[in-house]
C-alpha cells in the first residue's frame, strides 16, 4: 500500500507477503510400509502427516487418515488420530497401525489420504504398491530311518524331544516332510555340513535323503537351497535341519551317561519293541552285548546343541 494524491504516489510503500492457506491441507512427511509381504502375515506400519492447512485436525470434527476409495486390501478404511489433542498448522502426527497381507499372492495398491468425514478428502496422497508372496515351504516333520531287521524300519523323530541319532553308523536315510508339495532345482538341491549325499528324491510334500559317511560325535546340518515350492519355483526352502549324531545317547540328551547304559540293560531284559528301539544301537533287531558295548565305548562323550 502507498498514499496517492491527484497526481502521483507519495510516501513510503508498504508491502507484506500473505500466505493464503487452504482450509484443510496436508503434506506427507514419512511413510513406513514394506514393499513385499507374505500372505496372511501382519506388519506394523507408520505414516507421518503434517498439517499445512488453516484448520486444526481433531477427532471430534471427523479428521482421520482414510483409505482412498473407502477400502484397502490390508487394513480397515479409517485410521483415527492417535491423540485427543488437536493438530494445528505446522504440526505433525504419526499414524501407526497393523497391515495384514491378503491370502492371495499378487501385487496390491494401498493408498491413503487425510479425510474430514462427510466434508472432503484433502492433501497429498500416500501411495504404495505391495507385492504379496506365498511364504517359502516349511519343514513340518523330519525323521532318521534305520532298518531293525524283524521290526522293520523305525524312525527317530528329529523334531521331537529325543532327536539324537544314537544308532551306530549315524543317519543313513533322512525323510523330511514340508507343508506343501516341493520339487528339486537341479544341481543345488541339498547342502550337507559333512558326509556325502548319495541320493535325493522328492515326491509330493516329502523329500528322502540317502546319506553316508556321517561322523559320530558331531552335528549334521542340512540346508535345502534347491528345494522349491512345486507351484512357485522362485520360493526355495528357508528352513535348515540339524541332526545331533552320538552313538550310545539312548535318551537323547546329547551325552552318553550311565543312565543310557541302564536303559540298554533294562530294554535287553524286556525285549525289543517299537517303544524301546533306541536301545538297539547296532540295529539288527535284538538288544545284546554289542549294544551294551556301544554305550561303554562312548561313555561320557557329548555332542553340542544345535544352533537356534
Amino acid at each position: 500500500w502507498q498514499m496517492k494524491d491527484n497526481f502521483e504516489w507519495i510516501g513510503t510503500l508498504y508491502r507484506k507477503g500473505v500466505e493464503v492457506l487452504a482450509a484443510d491441507d496436508a503434506r506427507v512427511v514419512e511413510v513406513s510400509i514394506p514393499d513385499t509381504m507374505q500372505v496372511g502375515e501382519a506388519y506394523p506400519v507408520r505414516v507421518t502427516m503434517e498439517n499445512v492447512g488453516g484448520l486444526s485436525w481433531n477427532r471430534a470434527e471427523g479428521y482421520a487418515l482414510g483409505a482412498v476409495g473407502d477400502s484397502d486390501p490390508f487394513a480397515p478404511a479409517r485410521i483415527s488420530l492417535p491423540g485427543a489433542e488437536p493438530v494445528g498448522y505446522g504440526e505433525r502426527v504419526t499414524f501407526s497401525w497393523t497391515m495384514r497381507a491378503p491370502d492371495t499372492p499378487g501385487e496390491y495398491l494401498t493408498d491413503w489420504r487425510m479425510v474430514r468425514e462427510m466434508v472432503h478428502w484433502f492433501g497429498e496422497k500416500v501411495e504404495r504398491r505391495v507385492t504379496v508372496h506365498r511364504p517359502p515351504p516349511k519343514i513340518v516333520a523330519a525323521v532318521s530311518r534305520r532298518n531293525h531287521a524283524g521290526l522293520g524300519d523305525l524312525d527317530i523323530d528329529l523334531l521331537g524331544d529325543e532327536p539324537t541319532e544314537c544308532r551306530l553308523g549315524g543317519p543313513s536315510e533322512v525323510i523330511v516332510s514340508f507343508d506343501r508339495p516341493i520339487s528339486l532345482r537341479s544341481g543345488e538341491e541339498i547342502s550337507l555340513s559333512q558326509g556325502s549325499l548319495v541320493a535325493a528324491t522328492a515326491m509330493g510334500d516329502t523329500l528322502t535323503l540317502r546319506l553316508e559317511e556321517i561322523a559320530d560325535h558331531s552335528l549334521l546340518e542340512i540346508a535345502f537351497p534347491g528345494v522349491v515350492d512345486a507351484a512357485d519355483p522362485t520360493l526355495p526352502v528357508g528352513d535348515t535341519l540339524c541332526v545331533p549324531v552320538l552313538a550310545g545317547d539312548v535318551d537323547g540328551d546329547l551325552r552318553v551317561t550311565p543312565a543310557d547304559l541302564r536303559r540298554v540293560g533294562r530294554s535287553r531284559r524286556e525285549g525289543l519293541d517299537p517303544e524301546n528301539f533306541r536301545a538297539d544301537l547296532f540295529p539288527d533287531g535284538e538288544i545284546d552285548l554289542i549294544d551294551v558295548n556301544a554305550v561303554v565305548v562312548n561313555l561320557h562323550a557329548t555332542v553340542p546343541s544345535c544352533p537356534d
